[in-house]
């Protein structure tokens, strides 16, 4: 479990950082003006802070898409189990990626750091994780009944933080309307 938590995270960690660095390095309401040592922290702090504090050294309205949507994966998968973070938690999505790689090898056990995973963890697994995009898909869809103006990339992004209780924010949230 441990070997599992420490290397997804150092995965997000890692990944989120070089994608943050990579889709904001030219945008000007973000890292552009800052030293290449500046931008990969804030790169790193934000894909640290998606997952959760909420805490931003960025412009989160000034984001581009694809970091935007970055944003909304890292804050859906969340943190690790034990902690105040919310989403489906690092170990529920290592043991999805690995039950999609097992079942596109034809494998039908799922083996992790060489441990056979129970049928039933990965039924919770998958339970977990479509309530929470069931939850998800439903929230937006109320937000976009009564506030589609506000933009659909933005309605996401607020709904998966309010899921992933992450707190960050587009700027969005003090123009939604009584569904929301």
């Amino acid at each position: 479990y441990s070997k599992t938590v420490l290397a997804v995270t150092a995965a997000l960690i890692g990944g989120g950082a070089a994608g943050f660095l990579i889709f904001e390095h030219a945008n000007p309401g973000t890292l552009q003006g800052l030293s290449p040592g500046e931008s990969v922290l804030a790169s790193f702090f934000q894909s640290v802070t998606c997952r959760t504090a909420g805490f931003n050294t960025v412009d989160i309205a000034a984001l581009t898409g694809p970091s935007k949507m970055l944003s909304c994966i890292l804050m859906f998968i969340g943190g690790s189990s034990g902690s105040t973070a919310g989403g489906i938690k690092t170990v529920t999505f290592a043991m999805l990626i690995f039950l999609v790689l097992n079942s596109l090898r034809g494998r039908s056990e799922v083996v992790l750091n060489r441990r056979r995973v129970n049928s039933r963890t990965l039924i919770k697994a998958i339970a977990v994780t479509g309530s929470a995009v069931a939850a998800l898909a439903f929230g937006i869809f109320l937000i976009s009944l009564s506030d589609a103006d506000l933009g659909c990339g933005n309605i996401i992004f607020e709904c998966v933080s309010a899921m992933g209780t992450v707190g960050l924010s587009t700027g969005i949230t003090p123009f939604t309307g009584v569904l929301s």
